[in-house]
Parts: structure tokens; sequence; C-alpha cells
């Protein structure tokens, strides 16, 4: 991608409904978005692994590259959106209009997660030689039950010192423990 804004663009055009609430959509939309994450983060020399959580539907964890006894973070979006059935747009166009970009998961969570991947992308340089490890995790049903990250903080949490979920707040920061 050669901007963040194609990059948000090409996100909100894979269908990652939740398969939990809007059964009408394919259960493997999370896995695809995944497989569409790969190639990107292992340009930027991050190590993949997509754990499957539940039958096609994994979390994607990718580790930064350098020492693997750096403290470690993660910036944290989803796989998933909620439906489309009461959307009057075409959900998986991702245009623009009026400086904004309209489509499934612009704000919630594909924008928060163009972000964080376009941030890895500006610093790839230097990933590997930070004092702290920044990793990227996304979950899956984070729409429904959250079964993708309850499966994490069960099999890693205690790997990471601070993460960063990215969800809209309205510009509040939400801070847990």
């Amino acid at each position: 991608m050669d901007s963040l804004i194609a990059l948000l663009q090409h996100l909100i055009q894979i269908p990652s409904v939740n398969p939990d609430g809007d059964p009408g959509f394919s259960p493997r939309g999370e896995l695809e978005m995944a497989k569409a994450l790969t190639p990107f983060l292992q340009s930027l020399g991050m190590k993949v692994i997509l754990e499957e959580v539940e039958k096609d539907r994994p979390n994607l964890i990718a580790k930064a590259p350098g020492r693997e006894d750096r403290p470690r973070i993660l910036l944290g979006p989803h796989l998933d959106t909620v439906g489309v059935s009461a959307m009057t747009i075409d959900p998986f166009k991702g245009s623009i209009a009026n400086g904004k970009i309209y489509g499934r998961g612009a704000s919630d969570t594909k924008g928060p997660m163009a972000a964080m991947l376009w941030a890895l992308k500006t610093h790839a340089h230097r990933l590997a030689d930070l004092p702290v490890a920044i990793d990227f995790v996304a979950f899956m049903g984070e729409e429904s039950l959250q079964p993708g990250s309850r499966h994490f903080a069960k099999h890693h949490a205690k790997d990471y010192q601070f993460a960063i979920a990215g969800e809209p707040t309205s510009l509040e920061i939400v801070y847990c423990t």
C-alpha cells in the first residue's frame, strides 16, 4: 500500500463480519483479514503467527523483529466487524466523500488498525532496535463473546506489559488493569 488511505480502503474491502452476530456471512472473514495482513506485517520484518481460536477464526500475532528478551507491548485491534444489514451504502467499497472514508469498519476497527499498521510501517527501520518490542495482535470474535482476546489473555498476557486497543472512544482514554 502506498498510503494510509489506500490501506484503510483495502481493509474495508475485505468482508470480515462476525459470523456469530450475522450468520449470513462467511465464517472465514476473519481468516481472510488475517491472511491479507500477513504479507504486510512480514514485509516489516515481523514474525506472523495465525493462532486458531475457533475453526477458521484465528488471532493474528505479529512479533517485532529484534531481541526476544525486551519488554513487550502490543497494538491490538480486532479482525471482525458488526453486521451490515442496516447500511445504506456499499459496506465494502471504502468510498471517500466529504473528506471521510465510508464502509463497514472504517471507525471500528479497521480505521484504528490501519493507523497502527501505518505507524509500524513508518517506523519499521527502528522496530528491531527499540528498547521495547512493539507487537501487533489482531483478535477474532471481538464483536461477540470475545473468544479471541480471552484466548490470548489466557495464553499470552504474561508476555506483555502494556496494550493499546484500537477502539473508537470519542477521544476519551479508557484505562484498564
